[in-house]
């Protein structure tokens, strides 16, 4: 007796009226400081367990609906309050979480939730097995830098270290990396959606499903790729069986059109074999169809368009034929001019 009486009077001493527990039977224990598992706390409220037995708060839930293992809240009611909870006993491990207010109130009531720290936060895992390596998987930074792996960019993805330039940089230790964008209606697999993604040194943006691929301005579509990888610039459909359509027309210092092959080019013109046309029946072609022959009337162009190779080979056929037309001409001159002479000295002597 006389050693439980020196026990609690030292106990009690510990405390001061300044501070004062009270049980549900509205007893009262004073002193300065409170402990639990030591009789000399040194902290406002202090628990110690040397043992392996964990310290705990527990609430019991039968009922499977949200209850508060741990609320912090001041006396004006539930809204100065801050729940720890676990939804009821009946649901898993991982539904835990911390609430501005109570659960009923998660995400419903203005004003921003905080977890302020004054260096880096940061979330991370463990192994379940020894040796239990703790890795950090999602931090932010003093300055606010979100980084979901290792970088430190504004936002980055990935887990090598880079100079925080981007605002968004994805980042990973192999040679390719991808960001994906699906949506629920068209699936989910790995043929679906729009995929942005760098192989090696090549970059690509990517839409997997068999339809078009769009690039726009002012909330406006400007280019499409379609399925079959025809690029239209503009509005109008490609016409069939070409690769590109710009609408209203292309401006440029410079076009270079290039030939399959060499029999694609007018030059065989001057080969030996070669049947010029005579003039006088192509006078009679312009007369009947009031074009060229072998170029395209106003009205096939106008319904069909132009190839710019194919044209030039076939302006500089023209060329060529008017040059050996000439050259024909002009060694008919010459003939004609020493015939000419010599008549002129035939002539001559039949005076004298």
């Amino acid at each position: 007796m006389k050693k439980f009486t020196l026990s609690l009077v030292f106990l009690l001493s510990a405390f001061m009226s300044n501070a004062q527990l009270y049980s549900s039977g509205n007893n009262l224990i004073s002193g300065t400081n409170i402990g639990i598992g030591t009789n000399a706390p040194i902290y406002t409220l202090e628990s110690r367990q040397n043992s392996n037995t964990d310290w705990c708060i527990r609430t019991t839930n039968t009922t499977g609906t949200s209850r508060s293992a741990f609320r912090i809240q001041n006396e004006d009611s539930i809204w100065g309050q801050l729940d720890f909870f676990k939804f009821g006993k009946n649901y898993g491990g991982t539904f835990m979480g911390i609430s501005r207010n109570n659960m009923g109130g998660l995400n419903s009531l203005t004003g921003p939730f905080v977890l302020n720290c004054g260096a880096r936060m940061v979330f991370g895992t463990s192994l379940v097995a020894s040796p239990f390596t703790q890795t950090p998987r999602f931090m932010i930074d003093s300055f606010g830098k979100i980084n979901i792996g290792a970088p430190t960019d504004l936002i980055s993805v990935g887990t090598t270290t880079v100079a925080p330039m981007e605002k968004l940089h994805v980042n990973s230790t192999g040679s390719a990396t991808n960001i994906k964008i699906t949506n629920a209606a068209m699936g989910h697999t790995s043929t679906d959606g729009l995929d942005i993604r760098t192989t090696g040194t090549a970059a690509s943006i990517i839409n997997r499903e068999n339809s078009t691929l769009g690039l726009g301005t002012n909330n406006t579509n400007r280019m499409t790729i379609d399925a079959s990888g025809n690029v239209i610039i503009g509005t109008t459909t490609t016409p069939a069986g070409y690769k590109l359509y710009v609408e209203t027309g292309i401006l440029t210092e410079k076009v270079k059109v290039a030939v399959k092959t060499s029999g694609n080019w007018a030059d065989y013109v001057f080969a030996d074999n070669y049947e010029l046309q005579p003039l006088k029946s192509v006078e009679q072609y312009i007369q009947q169809h009031k074009h060229l022959p072998g170029i395209p009337s106003a009205e096939q162009v106008v319904e069909s368009g132009l190839d710019v190779a194919t044209m030039d080979a076939k302006l500089l056929e023209k060329i060529e034929e008017l040059t050996l037309h000439m050259i024909k001409m002009d060694k008919e001159i010459e003939q004609l001019k020493k015939e000419n002479e010599q008549l002129k000295i035939n002539s001559t002597n039949a005076v004298k």
